[in-house]
């Protein structure tokens, strides 16, 4: 499984793992530059050939890219390595293309590469990556080989200190590579009060996994989240831009009725100027009513403050109470690090719906989606 290999410091790769999936990507990429291998966990078949399976795999998964344009394969090569490649339709004017390569291991077993690049020039600059990262799925090195060197660490090292004193209290910047799409929608809920709009915040990852619980993903971890929240885990996809879901335990996908939004990555560092809220409200057979407001506010120097009030009326109870916590943020992308000035650091999925003539009115920030006051 050897590509055309030209001399390269895969030494310096950014290796990352995304819950069974490491991820490899090359330093120093241009804006406009798109290079990415992903090496799956070697899978044992049983029930099905080593080419049904891969078609099924690939299948699944361009089905998640986008609209693809352009279908090469599969084919099986001389050595019995599975290939195929996809070109997919993008917004923004940067071609994506995919190439997918699935070596038998033997034993029943067989492996998964699958390469994201933006050119043919991207492709022949890193395709000694490939190779490296084949032999590593094959067992001719080490893994341990595609960890940074020494030196490279020294200097990772000192970027994040100057990175941590630049922003103090926040000992490394979020990463939220695990998040491929943040999305959420409404739909119309009963209760006994008749009815209500009800939202879900929903997390999309690079494999078509999708969470409708964001906070634990970011509190747990993706595969610990799954583990103890099973039933908020399922598989999500857009077709026809509409929103189909399939929750653990369902028998097949299922189109959302109501209105969904995509929300885009923030700007690594960007500041906020503004608060949001959200209410809530339950009446009791007593005659009690309880209403909870909860606040955020952010400003453009960094730093954020947290309100929360609750009221009770009627009955035999009457009260009013409130809590504020402040402290400083740092936005990256679908995350967003807060610190709050007793050292408490929380990590939170955040996103604003541009959508429309209420440009930022919504805030989605874990859960929940708070209103622009």
């Amino acid at each position: 499984m050897t590509l055309a290999a030209s001399a390269g410091d895969f030494h310096r790769w950014h290796v990352q793992r995304v819950d069974d999936v490491l991820i490899y990507s090359p330093p120093n990429l241009q804006r406009d530059e798109i290079f990415q291998i992903s090496q799956y966990p070697v899978t044992e078949i049983r029930d099905s050939s080593h080419q049904q399976w891969f078609k099924r795999f690939v299948s699944r998964d361009a089905a998640q890219l986008g609209t693809i344009t352009k279908r090469i394969g599969p084919a099986q090569d001389k050595r019995g390595v599975w290939t195929a490649a996809r070109r997919f339709a993008t917004k923004k004017g940067i071609d994506r293309q995919v190439i997918y390569l699935s070596p038998a291991l033997g034993a029943n077993r067989v492996g998964m590469l699958r390469i994201v690049y933006s050119s043919q020039a991207i492709l022949n600059r890193f395709r000694h990556g490939i190779n490296e990262v084949a032999d590593i799925l094959a067992g001719k090195q080490p893994a341990s080989r595609a960890v940074p060197s020494k030196d490279n660490a020294k200097r990772e090292g000192a970027t994040k200190k100057r990175d941590q004193q630049s922003r103090p209290g926040f000992d490394n910047p979020p990463l939220n590579a695990n998040i491929a799409k943040l999305i959420y929608y409404g739909v119309v809920d009963f209760g006994i009060n008749g009815a209500f709009a009800k939202y879900v915040v929903v997390a999309i990852l690079a494999d078509g996994r999708c969470t409708k619980n964001v906070d634990a993903l970011h509190e747990l971890g993706a595969a610990n989240a799954r583990s103890r929240h099973p039933d908020d885990w399922g598989r999500c996809r857009i077709r026809n831009n509409r929103l189909e879901v399939r929750w653990n335990g369902d028998a097949e996908f299922e189109t959302v009725d109501g209105f969904y939004r995509e929300l885009k990555p923030r700007p690594a560092d960007e500041r906020l100027d503004g608060c949001w809220a959200s209410t809530s409200g339950h009446d009791n057979a007593l005659g009690t009513t309880s209403l909870a407001v909860d606040g955020w506010c952010f400003d453009r120097n960094g730093r954020f403050s947290h309100d929360r009030t609750l009221g009770i009326q009627g009955g035999n109870a009457t009260g009013h109470g409130q809590r504020r916590n402040t402290g400083r943020y740092h936005i990256d992308g679908h995350v967003i690090r807060l610190v709050y000035g007793n050292g408490k650091k929380v990590t939170k999925a955040i996103g604003l719906d541009q959508d429309g003539e209420d440009a930022e009115n919504e805030l989605i920030l874990g859960n929940e989606v708070y209103f622009s006051r």
